[in-house]
């Protein structure tokens, strides 16, 4: 489950608040004009989507920056509107299109195969392991039957390893 709420400029709140009326209908979403309770809302799983409005966030300055030294790792969605019909407008096409984030219309997005709400490291951000202390994997029938999988470097088919896995796991 998708914990979101939507953070609006304070200045002309009730403008911005029936810009929002259809989307936070459809998908049932808690609105705020304050950034703490944002950040704090369902907190480490929530998205935080905010319209990018010039002054829209004076007491905090850039509110990018703001919520990634307050509450890192928060999951932003930012909206290029500058006013609440631009809102209005982004909102209305993600409901047609039924795309709660806008990502089918940004040029690359990734499916992450996990639901693991926590970033623990930026991306990039990578260990060096010594190749003496590589953990070996053991393939297992039942969960992949035909995968290939790297055992000690030599790239084999699962099928030819099945054979012997429960005696290699002692090694």
């Amino acid at each position: 489950m998708e914990y979101q709420i939507i953070l609006l400029p304070r200045d002309d709140y009730w403008s911005w608040v029936r810009a929002c009326r259809d989307y936070v209908m459809h998908y049932g979403l808690n609105l705020t004009k304050d950034p703490g309770t944002a950040g704090r809302y369902m907190s480490p799983a929530q998205v935080v989507t905010l319209p990018r409005s010039p002054d829209g966030y004076p007491l905090e300055g850039d509110i990018e920056e703001w919520f990634q030294t307050q509450f890192p790792g928060v999951r932003l969605d930012i909206i290029e509107a500058e006013n609440p019909e631009e809102l209005e407008v982004e909102f209305r096409q993600r409901i047609e299109e039924q795309d709660r984030y806008g990502q089918k219309r940004k040029p690359f997005y990734l499916l992450w195969p996990t639901d693991f709400p926590v970033i623990t490291q930026p991306f990039g951000t990578s260990i060096a392991v010594p190749m003496a202390k590589c953990i070996r994997c053991i393939p297992i029938r039942d969960l992949i039957p035909t995968a290939f999988m790297f055992v000690s470097g030599i790239r084999m088919d699962t099928r030819q390893y099945m054979d012997t896995w429960p005696s290699r796991l002692s090694e």
